[in-house]
């Protein structure tokens, strides 16, 4: 992989991408995460149980009032355009900085 041809677009459509998949499979389970946070401000605790119950049963639950639908759907596009914004952003600075060290006669092998 020679990154020194690689132009700002591609890491930047791989990142918006990569980031959009991330933030639509992470939905539903932050849905739930944002609830119980919200009742922990309730009840003084930073992550309180929902209901007394486990996640999964949370779920469960969440999804028998709501719906499957409802639940994986709601916050969707805020979550997957912050996941976009991250990584989309990211690694074409990444790519950036790592030519311009390469062009500069610095090491660009190391991980570091």
């Amino acid at each position: 992989f020679d990154f020194l041809k690689v132009g700002l677009g591609d890491p930047m459509l791989a990142g918006f991408c990569s980031g959009a998949l991330g933030g639509f499979i992470a939905n539903p389970l932050e849905v739930l995460k944002v609830r119980a946070q919200a009742l922990g401000g309730l009840t003084g605790h930073q992550h309180a149980n929902i209901g007394g119950v486990s996640f999964s049963e949370a779920l469960r639950n969440a999804v028998r009032a709501e719906g499957a639908w409802r639940v994986a759907t709601n916050g969707l596009g805020a979550s997957t355009l912050r996941g976009m914004l991250g990584p989309g952003t990211q690694l074409p600075a990444y790519y950036e900085l790592k030519r311009r060290c390469a062009e500069a006669g610095l090491d660009v092998a190391s991980p570091a």
